[in-house]
């Protein structure tokens, strides 16, 4: 959408908007529902139980996605052009979410195997750190949602749990209790 008086771009998305009454400081949601381009919705929502509704979406979805972008673009566009992607990429492209499922945790294994293009070789590496990061922090859900998570009640608390855990595996500090 484009305001041609004032000079600037506005980007909205209401196709799923919630109506609050004034007054209302939460919409009546809770975040199950299912929403997203498979190829880079974050490996959690594609299990069964995400797919299903059944995992509450939450910022560290979010972030994870946009790295699954990085890789995408990394590995597929070419002078501003995408090109054929890598087969292990491509078997994103599949509508099912446990075929794109398996086919990320390979891509996690073979990730250095995959070569980016040459317009893109610095995101490469910013995408495959990101990928590092999302894998550790996804190895160390499991005991996060019985523990410390499942206190966070607000979207706020969760946040601060998910920068409390991803600081030290984003400065390389990461604790060496991460269990599969």
């Amino acid at each position: 959408m484009y305001k041609g008086n004032n000079k600037y771009g506005v980007l909205n998305d209401f196709d799923l908007s919630t109506i609050m009454n004034p007054g209302d400081r939460h919409p009546n949601r809770q975040g199950l529902e299912r929403t997203g381009t498979l190829p880079f919705m974050a490996v959690e929502l594609l299990k069964n139980e995400g797919f299903d509704c059944k995992i509450p979406r939450r910022y560290d979805h979010e972030l994870e996605s946009f790295s699954w972008v990085l890789v995408w673009v990394s590995r597929s566009v070419l002078s501003g052009q995408e090109s054929q992607a890598p087969r292990r990429l491509h078997q994103w492209l599949n509508n099912s979410n446990d075929s794109v499922y398996m086919s990320k945790l390979a891509f996690i294994d073979e990730k250095g195997e995959i070569p980016t293009t040459s317009d893109y070789e610095s995101w490469g590496v910013l995408s495959d750190t990101w990928v590092d990061i999302w894998d550790d922090y996804r190895k160390r859900l499991k005991s996060l949602r019985t523990q410390t998570l499942a206190a966070a009640t607000t979207d706020t608390e969760h946040l601060q749990v998910l920068i409390g855990e991803l600081a030290p595996l984003c400065t390389g500090e990461a604790k060496n209790d991460v269990s599969t």
